[in-house]
């Protein structure tokens, strides 16, 4: 099972499962992923996920 790291990215999931045209350019890259894959993520419990998890990139200045 593919546990979602994040309450949006969790929410994110399920939208691209339930209505992918609503997904902005910059996250399309999820709608490439299996209806299975999604559903695994987009079912994982929020209860303790932190709402938003930082990118581990740095930023070009």
């Amino acid at each position: 099972m593919l546990p979602a790291k994040s309450k949006s990215q969790q929410r994110l999931m399920a939208m691209a499962k339930h209505s992918p045209s609503k997904i902005k350019k910059k996250n399309r890259g999820v709608l490439k992923m299996t209806d299975k894959q999604l559903s695994e993520y987009a079912k994982t419990k929020t209860k303790d996920l932190p709402k938003k998890v930082s990118s581990k990139r740095k930023k070009k200045r």
